[in-house]
């Protein structure tokens, strides 16, 4: 392109001394000079956009094949985390320790991680339909290591690992321990130096797009509920969920589950609350499944104006990782209630509760591993700053109560 416009800079200079008979002359040009030297100009031009139309476009290189036992041994040789890391979430990507992770292949859309080990997968784009998947240790001292490419065409991902398997599916999720490439009912959990495993969703489930939390620490997965096919089904699903924003009734269209004991729990959050805007290009496939040629992570999940947007699912279910196991907590009962549960024992407690409903709320988890969630109630702001403690309050002053 640029040695095209040299030319066509080098030609006006040169048809002018061509045409004057020299350069310094003041010289007026007749008519049918101007219009050859237009016409010959114009053909430069056409020649010029042709050439750069037929020229090959540039690929993302494909990275290096290793073994599964080398990648292995390159993750080994990190040196473990000395402390936790904490983790905060910004529509650029993220940031470990207050410090925005970049890198310099493309914008980070996606990411999983661990507070505790430092460990982090995340997804740069490339290119619109390309991207690359990384792996890296907080404070090791050592860049990403390249883990796979992927690049998402017609609503399929095509994920090619750096020890050469392949994995489609119209879902990838990251994890702080690789990610995971779902279709449908079924995922595959690529683990970093360990190989693959599979998973089948609940029957009436598929996994959710979206994952606010990391399923390798934690070992759950979000599965959301297949939409109705029959439009009196679905009629009566918009009414339901109606019915569960003013809390009238429960909408469980949400579970969260085990990836390998198989053990779920239903979440009181409504699917027709979501946003649908993330994919573009889209064509139905059938009664909830629609293949898409391109995706934006950040639009769905903010506003224009870079505030979060609160009515999609994501926002409203979380699970974490603490010293005393894994926790759920999600805003239920409409937008009344901000619930716990703790994962292990089934246990769940109210942290928070407003008739009008909660504007919204937000779950911090610091590099200790204390989690933090704090909350809009109308006009006032409202924080638990330990929810492990105020967890073990709850259900000591419900136990108290039932032994009365």
């Amino acid at each position: 392109m640029f040695k095209g416009l040299k030319l066509i800079t080098a030609f006006l200079v040169i048809s002018n001394v061509f045409i004057t008979g020299c350069a310094p002359t003041p010289y007026t040009q007749t008519i049918e000079q101007q219009a050859q030297a237009q016409a010959i100009l114009q053909q430069m031009l056409t020649n010029n956009q042709k050439s750069s139309l037929n020229a090959p476009a540039q690929q993302q290189a494909p990275i290096q094949v290793v073994t599964e036992q080398q990648l292995a041994a390159q993750i080994a040789q990190l040196p473990q985390s000395a402390q936790g890391v904490k983790f905060e979430r910004v529509r650029e990507g993220f940031k470990a320790g207050g410090n925005l992770v970049i890198d310099p292949v493309g914008e980070i859309v996606n990411y999983g991680t661990n507070y505790q080990t430092g460990d982090v997968t995340y997804i740069a784009r490339v290119s619109q339909n390309e991207f690359v998947l990384k792996y890296m240790r907080i404070n090791s001292g050592f860049e990403a290591i390249d883990l796979a490419t992927a690049t998402r065409e017609s609503g399929l991902w095509r994920v090619r690992t750096a020890t050469g398997k392949n994995l489609n599916g119209d879902k990838l999720i990251p994890t702080s321990k690789g990610f995971i490439v779902a279709r449908e009912s079924t995922a595959f959990n690529y683990i970093v130096g360990q190989g693959i495993t599979n998973f089948a969703s609940v029957d009436g489930f598929h996994i959710a797009d979206f994952q606010n939390g990391d399923i390798a620490s934690t070992s759950y997965i979000l599965l959301e509920r297949d939409k109705p096919s029959a439009d009196s089904n679905e009629l009566f699903g918009q009414l339901k969920s109606l019915g569960n924003t003013l809390g009238i009734n429960k909408k469980q269209d949400y579970l969260l589950v085990n990836l390998s004991s198989g053990k779920s729990y239903p979440i009181d959050v409504s699917i027709e609350g979501k946003e649908t805007g993330e994919f573009y290009n889209c064509s139905r496939q059938n009664s909830y499944v629609q293949k898409c040629d391109g995706v934006n992570f950040k639009e769905s999940l903010y506003q224009q104006n870079g505030s979060k947007n609160n009515a999609h699912y994501f926002w409203r279910i979380s699970w974490v990782n603490t010293g005393s196991g894994p926790f759920l907590i999600a805003q239920e009962n409409g937008t009344k209630e901000i619930n716990i549960q703790n994962l292990n024992t089934g246990k769940k407690a109210q942290v928070f509760q407003r008739t009008l409903g909660i504007n919204e709320f937000s779950v911090n988890q610091d590099a200790d591993g204390i989690v933090a969630i704090s909350a809009t109630l109308g006009f006032s702001n409202e924080i638990v700053p330990n929810m492990e403690m105020k967890f073990a309050e709850v259900i000591a002053h419900e136990q108290q109560a039932n032994s009365l």
